[in-house]
C-alpha cells in the first residue's frame, strides 16, 4: 500500500466489489449492483480485472482499471488490455488521482508482461487526460455510418428479395466457433479473437445492455452472425456483422439489412465506419453514409486510443490504425 497526500493507494482485491457502486454512480452515472462487478471484473473468460484504488480511510475515492482480452496479432493469440471504469469521487477531483492510479496499473502490468498494450474508447471528458498526461495516442476517430428506412426501401425497389432469414440466438454454440474458424481472413494484422465463450459472457450475460444476437441463415445453413442493440428510440446499432465468405457480403447484405429493418422496427440502422476495407465497401454498397457536418445526427466521432511501452506488438505497429480490424463489439 502506498500513502500519498493523506490518501492510501492499493491494488484492487476482488472481494466486496460493491464498494465501488456509489462512486460509479457519481462518476459515470451508472447504477449497478454486485452482478455487474462479478460479471465484468471476475467472470471475464480472458481473466480478472487489474486495477488500483485510492482510499480515504476505509472509503474508496478513486479507481482505475483494465480488463484483459484476447486478440489475434500477426497470426498469434495475444492478450491485450482495455481501459475501463475510470472513477474519481466528486469530492476528490483535481488531486491527480486518475493519473496516479493509471500509472500504478501500467507499472504493475510492466512488472509481469514483456509488452504492455492497452486500448481505450474514452469519453470526451477523459480523452485529454489520457493523451496529455498518460502518453496515450489518439490514433483514430470513428465516424458513424447510417441508413434510414425510407431511403433504404427506395434503394430496394425493383431488386429481387433473396431468401435470407435472421434467426434469434439463445446461446452461442459450436456453430459460432466453426464460423470463426472457417470465415474469410481479415486483411488486417490485429483482430479481436471471438469465441462462443467470449460472446456468451460479453453479449448474453451483460447485466445492463440488451443485445440481440442473430444467426444469418441461407438455404438452411448458417452463413454469418449479426448482433445489434436499440440504443435510442427507433435507432438500431450494429455491434457486429460478418459472413463466412467475402462474396456473400456482396450478394446478401442488402437483404440482411432489409430483414433487420423489419425485425428491429427501427427508423435508422447505424454503426461505426469499419476499419476493414471489406466491411467498408459492404456498408457503402448498401447505401450507408456518414454525416459530413460537425453537428446533427450521427456527427459524433468515437475516439480510439492506444497505450504501449513498445512501438510494436508481435512485429506489428500498434499505433497505426491501418493494422486494426475493429467493430464496435470490442468496446467495453
Amino acid at each position: 500500500m502506498i500513502k500519498k497526500n493523506s490518501l492510501e493507494f492499493k491494488k484492487v482485491s476482488i472481494e466486496n466489489l460493491i464498494r465501488f457502486s456509489e462512486m460509479m454512480e457519481l462518476s459515470l452515472g451508472l447504477i449497478v449492483d454486485e452482478n455487474y462487478f462479478e460479471w465484468k471484473y471476475i467472470k471475464n473468460p480472458a481473466g480478472e480485472v487489474i486495477a488500483f484504488e485510492a482510499l480515504d480511510g476505509e472509503k474508496s475515492v478513486g479507481f482505475y482499471g483494465v480488463i484483459p482480452e484476447w486478440y489475434i496479432v500477426n497470426g498469434e493469440k495475444i492478450k491485450i488490455y482495455q481501459s475501463m471504469d475510470t472513477m474519481v469521487h466528486p469530492d476528490y477531483r483535481r488531486r491527480g488521482l486518475f493519473t496516479s492510479l493509471a500509472n500504478m496499473t501500467y507499472d504493475y502490468i510492466n512488472q509481469y508482461e514483456d509488452n504492455t498494450f492497452i486500448i481505450g474508447i474514452p469519453g470526451m471528458n477523459s480523452l485529454p487526460g489520457f493523451v496529455q498526461k498518460l502518453n496515450w495516442q489518439n490514433i483514430h476517430n470513428f465516424d458513424y455510418v447510417f441508413n434510414h428506412r425510407v431511403k433504404f426501401n427506395l434503394q430496394m425497389i425493383g431488386k429481387k428479395n433473396k431468401s435470407i432469414t435472421l434467426q434469434k440466438l439463445q446461446k452461442f454454440d459450436h456453430d459460432f466457433d466453426i464460423f470463426i474458424a472457417t470465415k474469410y481472413q481479415s486483411p488486417k494484422a490485429i483482430t479481436k479473437f471471438l469465441s462462443k465463450e467470449i460472446l456468451n459472457w460479453k453479449i448474453l450475460l451483460h447485466p445492463y445492455h440488451q443485445y440481440y444476437p442473430l444467426k444469418v441463415i441461407l438455404d438452411g445453413k448458417v452463413i454469418g452472425y449479426l448482433i445489434y442493440r436499440i440504443l435510442d428510440e427507433k435507432r438500431c446499432f450494429i455491434d457486429y456483422f460478418d459472413l463466412v465468405e467475402e462474396n456473400l457480403l456482396n450478394q446478401y447484405t442488402n437483404n440482411i439489412i432489409q430483414e433487420l429493418f423489419k425485425l428491429s422496427d427501427a427508423s435508422f440502422i447505424y454503426t461505426w465506419k469499419n476499419t476493414s476495407p471489406i466491411l467498408q465497401r459492404t456498408y457503402s454498397k448498401s447505401g450507408f453514409i456518414k454525416n459530413p457536418y460537425k453537428k446533427g445526427p450521427f456527427s459524433y466521432k468515437v475516439p480510439f486510443i492506444v497505450y504501449s511501452n513498445k512501438k510494436e506488438i508481435n512485429g506489428i505497429d500498434c499505433f497505426n490504425i491501418e493494422n486494426f480490424d475493429i467493430q464496435p463489439i470490442l468496446q467495453d
